[in-house]
């Protein structure tokens, strides 16, 4: 039988690592080359710092989301474990298995099925805050009739969702008009979205407002790679462009956005004087920072934790919740 799962994977696999060649050969390799020997440490330690400080700030922001939601009841120690832990498996684990292995994780503090609840919201603010400020940046830096478009897109959208989620014969409307394939992701977000309604919706700003901290994060990040690697970027095109780039990253045909964040960020940030070299020099480098400092923050919380989960028992978790 064939696994359409595993030729999808290794389709975008290729296509990922198609387009980052084709960049690196537009470029020229040598001059990729020069940039990694004449990076400077120094901005390159602070950028470091910075991404994986960037990392912690995602899981106070979910660890608050958790607390204030539930009034209690879940301990930071405990919460930041299990959410590297998660971040751990996310990078090599498909779909939403880091939000899958943080609710079994957490199974002992927090109903698997309030978890679930939680890290949708989660999600669903996050694509909220990137999408509008994609939507922003078009609008500044490139089309300000395609950017108030899309701008206004996204504000209509989030509301007839709100509206639907609210509303039972809206919701009835919606499952009706809806592709059956998507019926349990609707039915999942309209619980959501029920969930936090009337005394929760203070918590759902508060967790806005984060994500708007991890962009800035996020940017900033980008910003002291490109400096390390010789380029001084303007703050603002960066900010639009990681935006931009996580926007990217949806699309389902690249492995975590690889080439194609780095394409995008060069679109954004070409005009302003930044370097095809510099900005590859940073997507790289910010990879590979990423995963090295999520492994060692996760060896070393989970050294000793109960009720964390190996490679089998995660591979195990999200096969299981997947049929759910």
């Amino acid at each position: 039988m064939i696994d359409r799962k595993r030729i999808f994977w290794w389709l975008r696999l290729l296509f990922s690592l198609g387009l980052l060649f084709y960049l690196i050969s537009r470029m020229g390799f040598d001059n990729l080359v020069e940039v990694f020997i004449s990076a400077h440490a120094g901005w390159f330690a602070i950028a470091s710092i910075v991404l994986v400080s960037g990392f912690v700030a995602g899981g106070l922001n979910l660890f608050l989301f958790y607390r204030f939601a539930r009034r209690g009841g879940v301990f930071m120690g405990r919460f930041m474990t299990a959410f590297f832990d998660s971040q751990f498996h996310s990078f090599w684990l498909p779909g939403r298995a880091g939000d899958f292995i943080i609710a079994y994780s957490l199974r002992r503090e927090v109903p698997i099925s309030d978890s679930l609840l939680y890290v949708v919201m989660d999600k669903l603010i996050s694509l909220f805050a990137i999408a509008l400020c994609f939507a922003v940046g078009i609008s500044i830096f490139v089309s300000t009739t395609t950017g108030w478009g899309l701008i206004v897109s996204v504000l209509v959208g989030a509301a007839l969702l709100i509206v639907a989620a609210l509303n039972e014969k809206a919701r009835g409307l919606v499952m009706r008009l809806c592709p059956s394939k998507f019926h349990v992701s609707m039915e999942n977000v309209f619980k959501t979205f029920l969930y936090f309604n009337d005394d929760k919706r203070w918590v759902v700003a508060l967790n806005l407002a984060g994500t708007m901290g991890k962009l800035l994060i996020s940017s900033l990040t980008l910003v002291l790679f490109l400096k390390a690697g010789g380029d001084d970027a303007p703050f603002v095109p960066a900010f639009f462009a990681v935006s931009a780039g996580h926007v990217a990253t949806l699309l389902p045909i690249s492995i975590q956005g690889i080439g194609l964040m780095e394409g995008v960020y060069i679109f954004f940030l070409a005009p302003h004087g930044v370097s095809e070299a510099g900005v590859i020099f940073a997507g790289l480098t910010g990879r590979v920072v990423s995963v090295l400092g999520v492994f060692l923050i996760h060896f070393m919380l989970t050294m000793g934790a109960e009720g964390l989960i190996d490679a089998d028992q995660a591979k195990k978790v999200v096969e299981g919740m997947e049929k759910r």
